[in-house]
């Protein structure tokens, strides 16, 4: 009876997905003819809205339908993904009118022509489609391991040593970013770190030593220590926000919501957690403006004027995606930073000097589009479908596929979590990382994940042993 009913769910589980990844073939197979032909669509805002929110429902009907977690690792960067690159087209559908959708008006002012709003969408899409893409053929070809949880059982002095490194050493930094946002506002702190030149740096390798430890205090034995270090982490982020940084704060509060449903794995109810996201919304539109230093342009707005305009200042980074492509000659040495930590580095001592605007892609976007508020310490940020872009040199199916990838190795990951104790702290360091992605570069990740491999080796050699406990 059980074995039949098994054999029942898994044709009906391998059903839907294979139709599922049907469905997103040929949108995909459309999109590609349309691009290929060179076809221009002339619609206005709320067409483009209209567009993007009607694939974003049959999104998650098709998840609903397939019963996709919804807080596992790759729906959360997803969500974050939506708000980062559809946050305009979801403002645009809900009534946002005050500013054009395809108009980037900081740093640089650019509105695009119907033919560029064509290219951008076209580019959106696919990314789009790629991801659910490598999201169905995960569920069709990877097994989902049923390991449990293994708690991390090491000796406590090394720890508190390590946890009293980070938080002394943040405390001043965290002093000095709240000095400087009170003095200069938000865009003081981007001026800071956008001049910076490549030397060495304290405060980042302290940075490094707390994020990439993040796997490893959430899987401790002693919960206590672990509920120290999520605190802190809590105020860093927070700090952050009131400063004015609001994306690196939810995407806090997402890795919290994963972390405390069993690292994922646990399904949440759809009314929690759209009360979680709801109570997120209300608290950035109205708390948020009475504590932070940022400017406030939206003050005077109603609530729901002010929930439009956060959508629509999210959606920005579809518009830096824009820009990012129409560049060539990215320096080749953040090619291989993006993956291998110290490749800038070694770049420059085989080389010479690495010049700042040369330093990152972002940092040679800002300073080809604005070279002389480049000089005053401004810029924009970039986008995890900018650096997909950069790896396809312009072949449109490497592009497709480069994402899908990524989307697979995600949730590989969460499918995998407990399949050992490393899984589970890689997985858990850099979450925070790949939820604030979609605007941000791979570099972000994968050199993390290096240093979280040789952390959790420092760690473990001060496992408690069997004979030590008796």
């Amino acid at each position: 009876m059980n074995s039949s009913f098994l054999n029942q769910f898994n044709s009906v589980y391998f059903s839907n997905n294979i139709l599922s990844f049907i469905i997103y073939a040929f949108f995909l197979l459309i999109t590609l003819s349309l691009y290929f032909v060179g076809f221009v669509f002339d619609f206005t805002d709320y067409t483009w809205s209209f567009i993007v929110v009607f694939y974003l429902i049959l999104v998650y009907l098709l998840r609903w339908i397939n019963g996709v977690n919804l807080i596992g690792i790759y729906s959360l960067f997803y969500l974050t993904t939506v708000m980062f690159l559809c946050g305009r087209f979801l403002s645009g559908f809900l009534g946002y009118s005050e500013r054009p959708i395809f108009e980037l008006d900081f740093f640089i002012y650019h509105l695009l022509n119907n033919a560029e709003k064509t290219n951008l969408m076209y580019y959106l899409f696919l990314g789009l489609i790629a991801m659910e893409l490598g999201l169905y053929a995960s569920r069709l070809i990877f097994k989902r391991n049923l390991e449990t949880y293994k708690p991390l059982d090491i000796k406590i002095w090394p720890v508190l040593i390590v946890l009293l490194i980070i938080v002394t050493s943040q405390v001043n930094g965290l002093v000095t970013r709240i000095m400087l946002a009170a003095s200069g506002g938000y865009l003081e702190l981007f001026k800071e770190s956008q001049n910076a030149s490549y030397s060495f740096n304290f405060m980042s390798i302290i940075t490094s030593l707390m994020m990439g430890s993040v796997g490893v205090f959430c899987i401790l034995k002693q919960k206590k220590i672990t509920a120290i270090f999520i605190f802190f982490l809590a105020i860093y982020f927070a700090i952050a926000m009131i400063s004015g940084s609001r994306g690196g704060f939810i995407c806090f509060l997402l890795f919290l919501l994963w972390y405390l449903n069993d690292f994922g794995t646990k399904k949440i109810n759809i009314i929690k957690l759209s009360l979680f996201f709801v109570g997120i919304l209300i608290f950035l539109n109205t708390i948020f403006y009475m504590i932070t230093f940022r400017s406030v342009d939206h003050i005077e707005q109603s609530f729901f004027e002010k929930i439009l305009a956060f959508f629509y200042d999210q959606g920005v980074t579809l518009l830096v995606f824009n820009e990012s492509m129409a560049l060539d000659g990215y320096p080749i040495a953040q090619y291989f930073q993006n993956f291998i930590p110290g490749s800038t580095f070694v770049y420059s001592l085989l080389f010479g000097p690495v010049t700042l605007e040369n330093k990152t892609f972002i940092t040679y976007l800002n300073y080809n589009l604005n070279p002389e508020m480049f000089s005053y310490g401004f810029g924009l940020g970039w986008a995890f479908f900018a650096d997909a872009y950069r790896y396809s040199f312009g072949i449109i199916f490497i592009y497709i596929a480069f994402i899908s990838l990524f989307c697979m190795f995600l949730n590989w990951l969460q499918m995998n979590i407990f399949r050992s104790q490393l899984v589970t702290v890689i997985a858990a360091s850099i979450v925070i990382h790949i939820l604030f992605l979609p605007r941000n570069s791979l570099a972000t990740v994968f050199p993390l994940i290096f240093y979280v491999v040789i952390l959790y080796v420092f760690y473990t050699q001060f496992k408690i042993r069997t004979y030590e406990k008796k």
